[in-house]
């Protein structure tokens, strides 16, 4: 009840606003094109008896510039339309009158110097008028403008919090959010929907073995209520023992039976021989 209670209190606010805005800016911008029309109209004599000078040219730009940055602040969405409505109104209408009736317009004159009822009459004939009403008018029509401002929606703020995954100042894009449980150690996630990783492919020339199930290990066998039993761990076999050593020629010692060095090179068969015939 409060919120609405304020909303319309600052909505009334802002009309009044605009229609005080749309009061006073009404005569500043006809003082203006008056004024400005009236330089133009000046620096145009001027021109034309080639004794043209720059500073009625320059009087007159001044002058249109301020004119219309009064007419684009009443179109401004800040304002309220109403600041734009009442001067639009105002010039549309005058307008109309000169292009429907423009002798009845002219006499309608008031009594102003000779130079700024000219000016009057020249920019009233050309349309002037009637063209920045149309303009005000316009501006006064969007629908944008005639929408209050709720307080909830222009002091809007976003909560307080980490910013996203994958911005300058947040998470790695993979990591978990915060407040989310971690997963224990020792245990692999297991995915809800979807079998588990693939085992890697059997090396070049042996044959592929059965694949297991996702949660079924090779060296385990389905047992009662399908839960897989682990197979119970067969002994390694037992060492083998190298094999013995062959001693080399060179650590063999000589045999009595065969012949020496000296004996094979002097006839060691003649001495034995004749040691024996002896």
């Amino acid at each position: 009840m409060s919120t609405g209670a304020s909303s319309g209190a600052s909505s009334g606010a802002r009309h009044g606003l605009g229609v005080l805005a749309g009061v006073i800016a009404t005569p500043l911008v006809g003082a203006g094109l008056v004024v400005g029309f009236e330089r133009l109209e000046e620096y145009r004599r001027q021109f034309v008896r080639f004794a043209s000078t720059t500073s009625p040219g320059l009087v007159a730009g001044a002058i249109l510039a301020v004119t219309a940055a009064v007419i684009a602040v009443l179109v401004a969405s800040r304002l309220s339309p109403l600041a734009s409505l009442i001067p639009g109104a105002v010039f549309t209408a005058y307008g109309l009158v000169w292009l429907l009736k423009p002798i009845w317009a002219s006499d309608q004159v008031p009594d102003l110097p000779d130079r700024y009822r000219f000016s009057v009459m020249t920019m009233s004939v050309y349309g002037i008028p009637f063209l920045v009403g149309m303009v005000l008018l316009a501006g006064s029509l969007l629908p944008s403008r005639w929408r209050s401002r709720t307080p909830a929606a222009a002091g809007t703020r976003l909560p307080a919090g980490p910013p996203p995954p994958g911005t300058p100042g947040g998470p790695p894009p993979h990591a978990a959010m915060p407040g989310a449980p971690s997963p224990m150690y020792g245990r692999e996630q297991q995915q809800p929907y979807g079998r588990g990783p693939s085992p890697p492919p059997p090396p070049y020339g042996q044959p592929p073995g059965p694949a297991a199930g996702p949660s079924q290990s090779p060296g385990a066998s389905p047992g009662p209520g399908g839960i897989p039993t682990p197979r119970p761990a067969q002994a390694p076999p037992p060492p083998q023992a190298p094999p013995p050593a062959k001693p080399s020629q060179g650590s063999q010692p000589p045999s009595d039976d065969e012949p020496g060095e000296w004996t094979r090179m002097y006839g060691g068969d003649d001495l034995k021989d004749g040691g024996g015939s002896r």
